[in-house]
């Protein structure tokens, strides 16, 4: 016989085993014919076990009937039945508590049971349960019902079962973890799952749930042990096995002809028929009629106790310490001992129990059931107490069952037709005084006096008893036995299966439940009664026990929040995920400016060692400061921050007093140094130490100057009120500058402008406020130290102390409102140094020396001596009058000259407030003076910076259309022409994208079958959805980092379809979609934990079958468990932490001051995937898909990647390596062969020698034809600027210059400049490098034969640099281009960004010079070119426009543009604004440095 119970019946195998369909001998009884449970028109189960079935009766078993019989019938109910496991996906039939529902008691928690998938879709197939147990009486409730389970059972000596070390005779305990029914008893909160090693090893799931029923398992199990060794005795030769399967075999049959022959006739009453034989063709399945309804008869046998006794029969009262709760009580209480005991069993032992059961009578079997069933019976966690009869009554319902009457028919038994019918001694026939008489009576009303819908169990329960013939429920137990019995093969009394012979069946026969209880415990026969199911004979005294015999109620009822203790948890761990990118972002920081504390502690270290160099934090205002070093130097302190940039400097040159505050609060930390005409220096240091070293240090500083110093001490609340600050100092300059423009515009009550004037002491500071020449410096956005600043201050500081208000108030009215002579006039004093009246050639220098500085040139004495010689002057006179002068600057330019004033973008935005914010009236001002003003506003509009652009030609008026669909289909039209490839690629993305998306979340919010949806709610939508749309972005993303496949794709038609050279900006934008996407990932899951660890066990094992059993514990896994001890759940924290690690490194900020980190960090991507793997590898709730996605994209990823490293680690010598100015280094290196490439691709390059092999992007400035690569990089970072000084380093010590790794190259927009027939290139600052190449390239083609083969007919190269000498190598390609054929094919614009104004003065002087210079030497007098040099910024939206005109006949021009985002920007949105309108349209390929 296998454990399983298969092959049972060898033309039918599954007959039998667990998992089986159980049957019905009725139709099924269904709401909606198939599955639905019948609730309509059902009185409430619990309400029917309150009023019908609670209760104890008042006079024990009529017929004898033994507690040992009541217990012993829940063993084969066991062995037979087990329906207990829940259906999945869980479903609920609650049972509502009448009258509770104002507290969490008015729920009981219950799920529908298990059912077989090929039943409940038709009226023809409706819902059946599952049997988990075998349908045999073949001792599975000993042995197991499986191989597995048996065997860690067994001892594997001498056939036996593993005994219990210490404790001979008992089983041992679970330390093998058998799925044993646990559930969880512990009372504190919050409650902790029972260890499985407190719990006895039975081959029943359920033998631990009450002492009696441990004790009879235990009988079973020395029964085995007892058979086995007698089997050794008489057989020692036998193997384990052999002797295993011999005792098995003994015990099984002993074990059929107890139930059957000896247990079955005093449960029904009634003897069973003889055995025929075996009968293949009966079905041995479990009815749900048995199953459900009438095997629960015992339920009213039950005792609310049991006595026990000792050898002599005499009770054990009271019962000792070890019996727990019992423990002083007459005899152990059934609701107290759940699933308790075990050690009290090894230690008192079972012979007391046994004989108290075999002794004491049970309960009446009538309809009453005690209150430790029908209100205290073990429950979930949720509800710790159950009413077991209620819950029968629902199981019922679950199940279908037919109603009594339609089940009475089956049988062929007469239904009822009138409640009075079914039990006359309910109804009053039949005196009865222990039972009462409005039973019957509260029955019909219940079902609404109609016995059609009377239930089966109900039923049942209340039916007469006295005729067996007549009674349903032992015709149900009957039929069953019987089935069970002639379908085995395996039967004991079966001789044609040769297990046993004539005589062993027959010695088998004569084996009662009596000697086997005598050959398992102490006893001997005269203790025990003929048949222990019956107390007759019993020698025993009666004991009737009765709850009114025990001094403790039964434990009560409680429910437990699932999360009570866990909020902080929850909380802890979503604040640490919310730390994982702040910590990241934290330590990005702290990385950037490592070597800015470095050289802070240098610093430190030469101010202790030196005395003349500090650092503190200079408080600017209320709330600002910023570290500063101080450095007193010469006769001036300065400021500086930690690049050592000046940021303010006070010399004493012009005074010999000054002031020094100290706080003298409990930190001494805070100096004020102030001297007149300037605001405070405020100071605040580390400790009263630093700051006492300071003043020492301040104090001999300005002794060695011969300052006197006055130091005074303040409380630090006061001296905050006492210094000017940099705040408190601006406020006063915005008042100063407010009423200077005030009456430079005419504007009347100027003081009354801003209620913040009203003051008669501000306007009185503001009066005595003189502006130091710092302060003009930065309101003209200029250097203190420069030539024009200083003598401009000079010019109007006639009193040698700053510019007073109305010495400012006079300059701002001349610029203004002046004429052109008079601002000739202005220059002319400011430059007169000497006052001669005459401007000779040294001044003249040091004039044009002021201009040419700000534009970066240094042509000066060859513009003096262009500008003289236009004068008329020749160079025997070394002089220029105030008329030549003026004759110079107004003779060619006097209109612009006009116009010009001076520019201050340091107040530029306050001006434009004071001008919005006046308001005019009218009324009492003349119109004349109403007229006036409104000019001087309209100049003020002047005085702001305009960008400047060369417009080659006006453009013409542009057709607009009258409606606003008719514009918006234009505007929508163009846009889709203008970007079509982009629109194809994210319509395609973005819909396999969305599509992902909603089938997922589609499939778990409808289509889900195992109930997650309803436990999770919308968390498990969130998260697939989002996992989904992950899987995909994250494995695509791969493709957009392919660089050799994505040049030699852009070489192909795909290139019509696919914008290639946004490869980056896509590999941008899917991270940015998949960091929305894990946050909502994250989210969803954490909801999802949260409702994981909200639900009882038996939930979770029906959705994660995979990780959890329902072993009745009902406690779920807490929060952290599902965080950090699930493969999910660590992974995903895991990912988190990678991912947070990778995105903040990968910032802007971080790859621009820490792209060391960022490439480091970037390379987690290895382990960003192998955690995804991980993260979905188990497979909890769905089958691992992510490898699906990812395989296509990997390979093509793993395949470009090897390309790469075989390419990139070959050494390349590098030949040439100069320093230029402006930082940029050039490097000239060995071309490797076969190297192609296209003037406008970049490639990477790394260099060993500085410690990391991590590669950088840079453009190729060579040209394809040379034979050899060049780079020009400039030091903009710390591995540039290292590389910079290695190679420096090198060429100074004369040494082999270090070797480079090449990796290349590779494609973008630029290389294809060449394919439209008019393209503008646009470069600024370092981004000129690829436009270098592009230049190179058409010098050689232009000057060979090549140069037919260009398709390209005008090329526009526009240079925006701040100053020329920048990048003053790019200047020697552009002569070569001037110098060929390639001249006239690019026109070149140089636009020096110096001021941002054409009208500003000085850009007005630049022009003049610039203009006399080129008119003589015909080139540029900053450049040395022939390309016009322009003074500002480009207007690129003009500047194009016009080029539309100018070639009609183009309709598609290549833009190509290469700088910081501003410039890349600016020409983005000129393309966009322009490519709306219909005319030609305008491709723009951009890179950014």
């Amino acid at each position: 016989r296998r454990m399983d119970g298969w092959y049972n019946n060898l033309d039918h195998p599954d007959w039998g085993s667990p998992g089986e369909s159980m049957i019905s001998r009725s139709n099924g009884n269904y709401a909606d014919g198939t599955s639905k449970p019948m609730q309509q028109g059902l009185p409430n189960p619990h309400n029917l076990s309150q009023l019908l079935l609670l209760g104890e009766s008042l006079t024990s078993s009529s017929s004898g009937k033994s507690v040992f019989l009541a217990f012993f019938g829940q063993l084969i109910g066991d062995d037979l039945i087990d329906t207990r496991r829940n259906a999945c996906p869980n479903q609920y039939i609650n049972i509502e508590i009448p009258g509770n529902s104002a507290n969490n008691d008015h729920i009981m928690p219950m799920y529908r049971s298990k059912f077989s998938t090929s039943t409940g879709s038709s009226s023809n197939s409706p819902r059946m349960l599952v049997n988990e147990a075998t349908s045999w009486l073949d001792g599975s409730a000993i042995y197991g019902n499986s191989h597995s389970w048996s065997e860690h059972l067994r001892s594997f000596e001498r056939g036996r079962l593993r005994e219990e070390d210490g404790h001979p005779g008992f089983p041992s305990f679970n330390r093998n973890e058998i799925p044993l029914y646990n559930p969880t008893i512990d009372q504190r909160r919050p409650p902790k799952t029972r260890k499985p090693e407190e719990l006895l090893s039975f081959g029943n799931p359920r033998a631990n749930e009450n002492p009696f029923l441990m004790s009879i398992q235990t009988i079973w199990f020395r029964w085995h042990n007892h058979i086995a060794e007698k089997i050794v005795g008489r057989y020692p030769d036998w193997s384990d096995q052999q002797i295993f399967e011999y005792a098995r075999k003994w015990t099984i049959a002993t074990y059929q002809n107890i139930v059957f022959y000896q247990w079955l006739p005093q449960m029904i009453r009634t003897k069973p028929p003889p055995y025929q034989g075996y009968n293949k063709f009966m079905l041995p399945s479990v009815s749900v009629e048995f199953a459900i309804a009438a095997m629960r008869l015992g339920h009213s046998l039950v005792p609310s106790g049991v006595v026990l006794r000792k050898h002599n029969c005499n009770p054990i009262d009271p019962l000792p310490i070890e019996y727990q709760s019992s423990a002083g009580e007459p005899a152990l209480r059934l609701c107290n001992t759940y699933w308790q005991l075990q050690n009290a069993l090894l230690e008192q032992g079972i012979d007391s129990i046994i004989l108290g059961m075999t002794s004491q009578r049970a309960e009446e079997e009538d309809s009453m059931v005690v209150e430790d069933l029908t209100g205290f019976l073990y429950g979930p966690l949720k509800r710790t107490r159950m009413d077991l009869e209620a819950m029968t009554i629902q199981r019922g319902r679950d199940a279908g069952l037919p109603s009594y009457n339609d089940v009475r028919r089956s049988y062929k038994l007469e239904p009822i037709t009138d409640f009075s019918k079914l039990n006359p001694t309910l109804s009053g026939e039949v005196p009865a005084f222990f039972i009462s008489t409005n039973a019957i009576k509260r029955l019909r009303n219940a079902y609404s006096n109609d016995t059609s819908k009377l239930e089966l169990y109900v039923g049942g329960m209340m039916e007469d008893r006295s005729n067996s013939s007549n009674v349903l429920f032992y015709k149900i137990i009957q039929e069953q036995f019987e089935r069970t019995r002639d379908a085995d093969r395996y039967w004991f009394e079966n001789l044609q299966n040769r297990l046993f012979s004539e005589t062993e069946v027959e010695e088998i026969r004569n084996t009662t439940m009596r000697d086997v209880i005598v050959a398992t415990t102490s006893f001997n026969l005269s203790h025990f009664q003929p048949n222990v199911f019956n107390i007759a004979g019993s020698l025993c005294p009666l004991i009737t026990v009765t709850k009114d015999n025990f001094t403790k109620s039964c434990t009560q009822n409680s429910g437990i929040d699932f999360f009570y203790g866990y909020w902080g948890k929850f909380a802890g761990i979503f604040v640490l995920m919310i730390l994982f990118p702040f910590g990241k972002l934290f330590l990005c920081t702290a990385s950037t400016h490592c070597k800015y504390c470095e050289k802070s502690g240098m610093n430190r270290i030469h101010s202790s060692s030196n005395n003349m160099k500090c650092t503190a934090f200079e408080v600017e205002g209320r709330n600002k400061s910023r570290r500063v070093v101080v450095m007193l130097d010469g006769t001036c302190i300065k400021l500086l921050n930690h690049a050592e940039t000046e940021l303010r400097k006070i010399c004493f040159a012009n005074f010999r007093k000054s002031f020094l505050f100290i706080s003298r609060n409990k930190r001494k930390d805070l100096m004020v140094i102030r001297v007149p005409k300037e605001y405070d220096i405020v100071l605040r240091f580390n400790d009263s130490l630093e700051r006492m070293v300071a003043m020492q240090n301040v104090q001999k500083f300005m002794q060695q100057n011969e300052v006197t110093v006055d130091v005074f001490e303040m409380d630090e609340t006061a001296l905050k009120e006492e210094a000017v600050t940099k705040e408190v100092r601006q406020l006063l300059l915005e008042s100063f500058l407010r009423q200077t423009f005030s009456e430079a515009l005419q504007i009347e009550d100027a003081v009354e402008i801003n209620k913040k004037d009203k003051s008669r002491n501000k306007t009185m500071e503001v009066a005595d406020c003189e502006l130091t020449q710092m302060e003009l410096a930065e309101t003209m956005g200029m250097k203190p130290d420069s030539l024009f600043v200083t003598q401009m201050f000079q010019l109007a500081d006639t009193d040698k102390s700053g510019y007073s208000f109305r010495e400012f108030a006079d300059l701002i009215i001349l610029l203004m409102n002046g004429s052109p002579e008079q601002k000739a006039k202005m220059l002319f004093e400011m430059y007169d140094v000497d006052h001669s009246g005459e401007i000779n050639r040294e001044e003249g220098r040091n004039m044009i020396k002021s201009f040419l500085e700000m534009a970066g040139a240094n042509l000066v004495s060859a513009a003096v001596s262009t500008i003289f010689k236009e004068a008329g002057i020749g160079e025997e006179k070394d002089s220029l009058t105030l008329e030549d002068f003026t004759y110079v600057l107004l003779k060619d330019h006097r209109e612009a000259f006009e116009s010009s004033e001076l520019s201050m973008p340091g107040i530029e935005e306050y001006v434009k407030d004071l001008v919005m914010q006046t308001n005019f009236k009218t009324t009492g001002i003349q119109k004349q003076n109403t007229n006036t003003l409104i000019n001087n506003l309209q100049l003020l509009c002047d005085y702001f910076p305009r960008s400047h652009g060369n417009v080659f030609s006006e453009a013409t008026v542009l057709y607009e259309e009258k409606t606003w669909f008719a514009r918006t289909w234009k505007y929508i039209k163009r846009n889709v022409e203008n970007y079509r490839r982009h629109i194809f690629c994210m319509v395609i993305f973005y819909g396999v994208t969305i599509a992902l998306v909603v089938e997922r979340a589609t499939f778990y919010a409808f289509g889900a079958e195992h109930g997650i949806r309803r436990v999770t709610e919308w968390g498990i939508i969130i998260s697939r959805s989002t996992a989904a749309a992950m899987s995909f972005h994250f494995s695509f993303i791969l493709l957009t980092m392919s660089r050799n496949l994505i040049t030699t794709c852009r070489e192909t038609f795909l290139k019509n379809f696919i914008p290639f050279d946004s490869a980056v900006a896509f590999h941008k934008q899917i991270a940015y979609v998949a960091l929305i996407e894990t946050i909502l990932h994250v989210l969803g899951h954490a909801s999802n934990f949260y409702h994981f660890s909200v639900h009882p066990l038996p939930v979770l094992a029906c959705l994660f079958p995979k990780i959890f059993v329902d072993n009745g514990s009902d406690l779920p896994k807490s929060i952290s468990w599902w965080f950090f001890e699930t493969i999910p759940g660590l992974t995903g924290l895991l990912l988190l932490l990678t991912i947070s690690i990778i995105y903040i490194f990968a910032m802007q900020y971080s790859r621009r001051y820490c792209f060391r980190a960022f490439w480091l960090t970037h390379h987690l991507y290895t382990v960003l995937y192998i955690l995804i793997i991980l993260h979905g590898s188990l497979g909890i709730v769905q089958a691992p898909v992510f490898h699906f996605y990812l395989v296509v994209p990997a390979v093509i990823f793993l395949i470009d990647k090897m390309i790469t490293i075989s390419r990139s680690k070959v050494q390349i010598s590098v030949i040439k390596a100069e320093a230029l100015p402006s930082g940029v280094l050039n490097l000239v290196f060995k071309r490797p062969t076969a190297f192609d490439y296209r003037s406008g691709q970049w490639v990477r390059i790394a260099s060993l020698s500085l410690g990391s092999n991590e590669y950088h992007p840079f453009t190729l400035t060579s040209a394809p034809h040379e034979g050899h690569l060049s780079l020009h990089i400039r030091s903009v970072g710390p591995w540039t600027s290292n590389l910079r000084n290695l190679y420096q380093n090198a060429g100074e010590q004369q040494g082999k210059l270090p070797n480079l790794y090449l990796d290349g190259p590779f494609g973008e927009g630029h290389q294809d400049w060449y394919k439209y027939e008019v393209s503008v290139l646009v470069g600024a600052g370092i981004g000129v490098t690829p436009f270098a190449s592009i230049l190179k390239d058409i010098v050689n083609r232009t000057s060979t034969k090549k140069g037919f083969y260009i398709p390209c007919k005008k090329i526009y190269f526009i240079w925006v640099t701040r100053t020329q000498r920048h990048f003053e190598w790019l200047t020697d390609i552009i002569k070569d281009l001037e110098d060929t054929e390639g001249g006239d094919l690019v026109s070149t614009h140089i636009y020096v960004t110096q001021f941002a104004s054409k009208y500003d003065l000085r850009t007005t002087m630049l022009y003049i010079c610039e203009r006399y210079f080129q008119k003589v030497a015909n080139k540029s007098m900053f450049t040395g070119l022939k390309a016009i040099t322009h003074f500002g910024r480009p207007q690129f939206e003009a500047f194009l426009d016009s080029l539309q005109t100018k070639h009609k006949e183009v309709r598609t021009l290549g833009v190509f543009s290469c700088g910081p985002p501003g410039l890349t920007n600016g020409v983005e949105d000129a393309c966009r604004k322009l490519n709306k309108l219909n005319k030609a349209r305008f491709n723009h390929f951009y890179e950014n440095f």
